[in-house]
């Protein structure tokens, strides 16, 4: 799969042995630590500190380099930048890893640069390291930050032991900022709701001072695009926060942040039933694909092959997106599998 500039084969060209130790999650100064909400026990996975030496990979013709928690890559010949966007792929039962070959086609077509999961990669280390496997087909780079559903020590330990074979895999609890040219991905790891984390104390949810970080991981001078599983409060139908009996079920913290930040664009998971739903942030009316926008806000929706029944009246059985990024508008293009 991925031919064309992406046919050479993945190396390594220079990899500290300190780096991969830390990255993968075998040092105790990159745990996360633990809080509780509600009443409900759940680890701080967007407060992880990574100050570990400096880490290269090479992804011909892109390259990677990880300085800290930021990363920046690298080598691309287009002035766009295109993304495959996926969330709630959970198990990799057959009909869904045929949903993943088919969106990774897609992807594939449309020279999309990276990847990006908004959550929903499997509960237990043997579901994750299936997603995982799969993904990393793709030999561009994967960004994934977990939602409700993963277990932090699960997850951290299959990049442990996935990355070796696979560097093109990116843990967004220890990388928090990404960027392409003039785009400034941004990660907000786990769910806001720890009542609704499937691991219970081990699963990602966040605290008011995590969600202060974000400003200031934004960058006056690109476009920030929020990477999360968590969408912010909304309040028109087109949300990407409107669940079942049409109830907005975002953060309103986060919602708060985000209007008074410089990020104008995020791209979230975990509200399944309004998958593709796009707006602006702060208006009412949906926002239309194929059409560049100064701002936007996207549920990514389930890849899943479990049939999700969505807000506005339709039926999906596993949905993808394309998002192109150039300069300081955005993109988007829904993809259904067959």
């Amino acid at each position: 799969m991925f031919t064309h500039h992406y046919r050479s084969i993945v190396i390594i060209i220079a990899l500290w042995a300190t780096a991969i130790t830390a990255f993968t999650g075998c040092k105790g100064a990159g745990d996360p630590g633990s809080a509780k909400k509600n009443g409900k026990d759940f680890l701080k996975c967007a407060d992880v500190s990574n100050d570990d030496p400096l880490e290269k990979i090479n992804l011909p013709p892109l390259t990677l380099v990880r300085d800290g928690s930021d990363m920046k890559i690298s080598g691309l010949s287009s002035s766009i930048v295109s993304i495959g966007l996926l969330a709630g792929i959970h198990d990799l039962t057959p009909k869904t890893e045929e949903n993943i070959r088919f969106f990774m086609d897609q992807f594939k077509a449309a020279k999309v640069q990276a990847i990006v999961v908004v959550g929903g990669v499997g509960k237990t280390s043997r579901q994750i390291e299936k997603v995982l496997k799969a993904l990393a087909s793709a030999p561009i780079p994967i960004l994934v930050t977990p939602g409700a559903q993963e277990s932090f020590g699960a997850l951290r330990a299959t990049f442990k032991k996935l990355r070796k074979k696979y560097p093109q895999l990116i843990d967004l609890t220890w990388v928090r900022r990404v960027q392409i040219k003039q785009v400034n991905f941004i990660s907000l790891p786990g769910y806001f709701n720890p009542f609704y984390l499937e691991a219970r104390s081990q699963g990602c949810s966040y605290e008011s001072a995590e969600l202060n970080q974000l400003t200031e991981l934004a960058m006056a001078d690109k476009a920030n695009v929020l990477l999360s599983a968590t969408p912010p409060r909304g309040a028109s139908e087109f949300a990407p926060d409107l669940g079942r009996g049409n109830v907005h079920i975002g953060d309103p913290e986060l919602a708060k942040v985000l209007n008074d930040s410089p990020i104008r664009f995020g791209l979230f998971g975990h509200v399944y039933e309004s998958g593709g739903n796009a707006v602006s942030p702060g208006k009412n009316a949906p926002l239309a694909q194929g059409i560049w926008h100064p701002s936007l806000y996207l549920q990514a929706g389930s890849a899943d092959a479990i049939p999700v029944q969505l807000v506005d009246g339709g039926r999906t059985a596993g949905i993808a997106h394309i998002v192109d990024f150039s300069g300081h508008r955005a993109r988007f293009k829904q993809i259904l599998a067959r």
